[in-house]
């Protein structure tokens, strides 16, 4: 246990806004950070409208990722799950400068396959695992120790 994280913030679940919410994080308190935003940027989905551009979207997404920043302690490991031409601007315009490395993996979404009759779809999400130093502790395996990562 972090000895300057608030007892009411261990081991607990909240609802509310995720700024709100990591505000009252101190700096470098936090093992790892899952991101899957609501990237359904300019659409009508399942009844609600997402009327935020892509830009002000982008602007919230870099936020969103500096803020995970700060809370995440040095050898602490970030996941970022968005549409990949959402991940690319996260990555190329915050990620890559911010953090010591940056790696992409693909999720394949099996069930998003053929639903415009116009284009294929996106059938895959990005992931992106960012590091903030080069002394990353990283669970490989279920149930193994911290696996000291120095390289690549």
């Amino acid at each position: 246990m972090h000895p300057s994280i608030p007892s009411p913030l261990i081991d607990t679940v909240f609802l509310g806004d995720v700024f709100d919410l990591m505000r009252q994080l101190p700096d470098k308190s936090v093992d790892m950070v899952l991101s899957d935003p609501d990237y359904n940027v300019g659409v009508k989905y399942n009844g609600k409208s997402y009327t935020r551009s892509f830009e002000e979207y982008i602007e919230w997404y870099i936020a969103l990722a500096k803020e995970s920043l700060r809370v995440l302690k040095e050898d602490g490991n970030m996941f970022f799950i968005n549409y990949p031409k959402q991940n690319a601007y996260l990555r190329v315009l915050f990620l890559d400068k911010a953090c010591y490395d940056v790696h992409e993996y693909v999720w394949v979404y099996n069930t998003n396959v053929g639903h415009s009759p116009k284009r294929f779809t996106t059938a895959h999400r990005s992931i992106l695992h960012a590091r903030k130093s080069p002394n990353n502790r990283f669970y490989k395996d279920p149930g193994s120790s911290a696996l000291s990562e120095s390289h690549g």
